[in-house]
């Protein structure tokens, strides 16, 4: 019961991903359900957009973060991203309070599910934004399909005040835990791009994790950017 709610509402929000207006950069690490107890994280993350409608072609965004579990289904995080181009030396743009809910636990459901609610302020037009993302994961065999479906609000004195919406999927192999191909798919007003993705994660000891993962996207659309190229790395302690 509590499951065929849960569709009809991704049902109702895949709708509005498909026929509503998107938010803009969405393209970042997919996020998957989990909240390990006791968890820290420092994540860096780096995404690369060529595009050839506009004079600086190449825009880096760089966003650092550190995120602390506070029990065993709550983790907060607190992140910090700045841009830079060809034309433009590095600025910070934004800042971001992030809180994921694990809904599930692993193999409860058919699905996992958890939440994810956002924050976000861009500093240059003073614009805040206010998300929440359900996401979704399934394992087939050696197969795992994540989808990130948000709901956002975006307010600020420069622009007019919308609903928006994204998505965001994966679907990988995992192959080793040290190497998973995949493949990656975004939509939003700025992007609709698909690529082959890689990721893995190098374990330590004493509850020490290394997660990597890279992405190169190719638009569909001529009016949205050519490429973009995302890397991401986070380390677990």
């Amino acid at each position: 019961m509590i499951q065929k709610k849960i569709w009809r509402g991704i049902t109702i929000l895949l709708t509005l991903v498909f026929t509503n207006s998107f938010a803009g950069n969405t393209v970042k690490n997919i996020y998957n359900p989990y909240v390990q107890q006791l968890e820290n994280e420092l994540e860096y993350e780096l995404v690369i957009q060529h595009d050839n409608r506009t004079k600086s072609d190449k825009q880096q965004r760089h966003t650092i973060s550190y995120g602390q579990a506070i029990n065993d289904h709550w983790l907060l995080e607190l992140g910090l991203s700045g841009t830079n181009s060809s034309e433009q030396n590095f600025d910070i743009t934004a800042y971001e309070f992030e809180a994921k809910y694990q809904l599930s636990e692993h193999g409860e459901f058919n699905n996992d599910w958890g939440l994810l609610f956002e924050i976000e302020r861009e500093t240059d037009a003073d614009i805040w934004e206010f998300g929440s993302t359900l996401i979704v994961l399934h394992d087939w065999g050696k197969w795992t399909g994540t989808a990130n479906i948000t709901l956002a609000y975006e307010t600020g004195p420069t622009i007019d005040d919308e609903l928006e919406t994204e998505l965001a999927t994966q679907l990988r192999y995992r192959h080793k835990a040290s190497f998973e191909p995949g493949i990656e798919y975004f939509k939003s007003q700025s992007t609709n791009a698909i690529g082959p993705s890689f990721s893995g994660q190098f374990k330590f000891g004493g509850g020490k994790n290394l997660f990597w993962s890279t992405a190169a996207l190719f638009s569909f659309d001529s009016s949205k950017p050519d490429n973009i190229v995302r890397f991401n790395i986070e380390y677990e302690f």
